[in-house]
């Protein structure tokens, strides 16, 4: 992995922007049992989370993840609400659940720190983003072209390092597959 470029003045996240806690709070609840249940441009509509399969459950979390993005709330927050509320609900540690593919009953991971951390990540990302993405196709007219930058990243992608600095319209077919986040981790 190659190391960042240091930006001056670059600051993240800012401001939570109105759109992204829209995209958030419009998505329907989707109960499932793997990631793959929900498929990729589904995700822009739905709001999973893998071995969710309760609405209840779905509402509990996203309604914390709402409160994280309104309040700026760190990671440490979030699980910190978050974990006592999908304890009383069950949904902690490893248990056994029924695989609705394969019929089988077999011990899943549900609640842990490492899954807070990547349903807080992955959610709060998609959302800035697609707040982000509304606000560029507003704006085009005044701003017709977009910049790759690298994020706040210690240490990212060889491929992603070549993109930083590229300058393209924004209605370049490019950032359809380039706009962030387009990667994991």
């Amino acid at each position: 992995m190659a190391t960042k470029k240091k930006r001056p003045g670059f600051a993240f996240p800012g401001p939570v922007p109105e759109e992204a806690l829209a995209f958030l709070k419009n998505k329907v609840l989707q109960p499932g049992f793997s990631y793959l249940d929900v498929w990729a441009a589904e995700h822009a509509v739905a709001f999973t989370v893998a071995k969710g399969m309760q609405a209840d459950l779905l509402e509990t979390i996203r309604a914390e993840l709402l409160k994280a993005l309104a309040e700026g709330r760190t990671l440490a927050q979030f699980q910190k609400d978050l974990t006592p509320l999908l304890q009383k609900e069950g949904w902690w540690g490893v248990q056994k659940m029924h695989d609705p593919h394969s019929g089988e009953t077999k011990p899943v991971q549900l609640g842990s720190p490492r899954r807070l951390k990547t349903i807080y990540r992955a959610n709060l990302r998609t959302a800035r983003a697609a707040g982000q993405w509304q606000r560029i196709e507003r704006t085009k007219k005044a701003l017709p072209y977009l910049v790759y930058g690298l994020g706040p990243s210690e240490h990212h992608r060889e491929l992603h390092v070549r993109w930083d600095g590229k300058v393209l319209p924004v209605d370049d077919p490019w950032w359809r597959e380039h706009n962030p986040p387009n990667g994991y981790g």
